[in-house]
C-alpha cells in the first residue's frame, strides 16, 4: 500500500493596518493551532540588571537570557 503523509503548512496572518482586533483574534487562533500560545500567554520573568554594567556585560546578560 503506497501511503504518503499530507502535511498543508498554513501561513500566519498578516496584519495589513486595517482591522487590527480582528487580526489579534485570527493570529490568536493560529498560535493556538500550531500550540505556541501557551508560552505567549505564560508570564516570564525576568531579573533586573545590576548597577553600572558596561556595553559589553549588557551584551552578555542578553545573550545569556535568550
Amino acid at each position: 500500500m503506497n501511503t504518503k503523509a499530507l502535511f498543508t503548512a498554513i501561513a500566519p496572518p498578516i496584519f495589513e493596518n486595517i482591522n487590527y482586533k480582528g487580526w489579534v483574534v485570527r493570529m490568536e487562533a493560529y498560535l493556538d493551532a500550531i500550540d505556541v500560545w501557551e508560552a505567549i500567554e505564560q508570564e516570564h520573568g525576568i531579573p533586573p540588571l545590576p548597577n553600572n554594567l558596561t556595553v559589553a556585560q549588557i551584551k552578555i546578560t542578553k545573550i545569556k537570557s535568550n
